[in-house]
């Protein structure tokens, strides 16, 4: 558990370290952009904060955080080209939220801080009961035909 706990302030730590980002891209510029230019203007922001910003996913669809850290911390450390093709699969996000939360939340100051803000954690929806079966399809309900 120790050693858990130290690489992920390891990985997090390097992540989310004091180093300032660079400038966000110009609205109106991102704007006129192509898809494969918004990843490309993205790419400097986020590559940096791959780990954060795929526990911060994983979260947001549902799964433990805790076990979304130690999935993440357990696939060591990914080269830089590794790195860029985690970003462009992710910016192939078909209603582009991914890079337009890049840039919203641009200015967070740590990389969990910009993970969390690009993917908020969304409130578990409660399940439907099912509703009851009809009278007729109760257990031990006879279909009588006259």
């Amino acid at each position: 558990m120790k050693t858990l706990t130290l690489a992920l302030v390891a990985l997090f730590g390097a992540c989310g370290g004091a180093s300032t980002p660079p400038p966000p891209p110009e609205p109106a510029a991102f704007a006129a952009m192509s898809e494969e230019q918004q990843c490309d203007a993205t790419a400097p922001r986020a590559i940096p904060c791959t780990d954060a910003l795929m526990v911060a996913s994983f979260v947001s669809l549902g799964f433990d955080r805790k076990a979304a850290m130690q999935t993440v911390a357990e696939t060591g450390h990914a080269s830089a080209d590794e790195l860029r093709k985690v970003h462009q699969v992710a910016c192939l996000d078909p209603d582009g939220a991914y890079v337009r939360g890049l840039v919203r939340c641009w200015a967070q100051p740590t990389c969990n801080a910009l993970a969390v803000c690009v993917y908020p954690e969304k409130p578990l929806e409660p399940q439907r009961p099912s509703p009851p079966p009809p009278p007729d399809a109760a257990p031990g309900a006879i279909d009588l035909v006259e």
